[in-house]
Parts: structure tokens; sequence; C-alpha cells
């Protein structure tokens, strides 16, 4: 993948990545290679930011399929922050879009990860 710029930060226990380019035929394992290197870390709650990424061919999809196979392999969670319409459609069309938590906002999708913690553990109470 044609990245210019891919940064990692952490806001609590979730990982933000930035990505910056277009996700393109390339052949380049980046985005799946860094993915399993903050797991092994001890990380397991990602968002890729993709404010910054305004267009994504069949090559950059199967890498963020690839990372977020890795993430849920290990029990983990990935979820897609501010996509571009022609990304979003690309998800449409593969029938990606329901496999993938999309959100508008940073905020709304750091805080989804401690809703579904709450969720979680209400779940384990009853049980």
């Amino acid at each position: 993948m044609q990245w210019k710029q891919m940064t990692a930060r952490t806001i609590g226990d979730v990982v933000v990545i930035d990505l910056v380019g277009s996700m393109c035929l390339c052949g380049d394992d980046e985005l799946p290679a860094l993915i399993v290197h903050l797991l092994d870390q001890g990380s397991t709650q990602f968002v890729l930011n993709c404010l910054r990424v305004p267009y994504i061919d069949s090559s950059g999809l199967d890498g963020m399929v690839r990372a977020f196979t890795a993430v849920v392999r290990r029990g983990g969670t990935l979820k897609l922050l501010h996509l571009h319409q022609r990304v979003q459609r690309l998800l449409e069309i593969t029938r990606l879009a329901s496999t993938f938590e999309v959100f508008g906002s940073e905020e709304e999708a750091v805080r989804s990860f401690k809703s579904n913690i709450m969720k979680s553990s209400k779940r384990q109470a009853q049980d």
C-alpha cells in the first residue's frame, strides 16, 4: 500500500492509526504488519482513521481485511473512522460494510469500545 504516513497513537486502551495516502495495488503489507506488531505488544482495540485516505482499491481492501482478521483472531476489535464516500461504497459493493463498524467521530469510535466492555460485563454477570 502506498502510505505517505501511518501513525499510531493511543487514547486510553484504544490505538488510533492515522492513515494518510491511498491504499492501492503495491503488494506491500505495511498495515497488517503494523497491526501484528501492536498486537504483539498487547494492544487489542484499534481504530483506523481514514480521514486522509481518499481511495482504496481491491488490493488495499485486502490489506484492511487481513488486518481485521489478525485482530479478531487475537480476540480484538478493529473499527473504521471517517470513511470517504467512495471507500464506503466499495465496502458496500464488496459486502464488507456489515463486517466493519464505521464511525464519523473519533470520540464516538473510542467510546464505543467502553460500551462494548460494559455490555460484555453485563452479559457475564447475568450468566
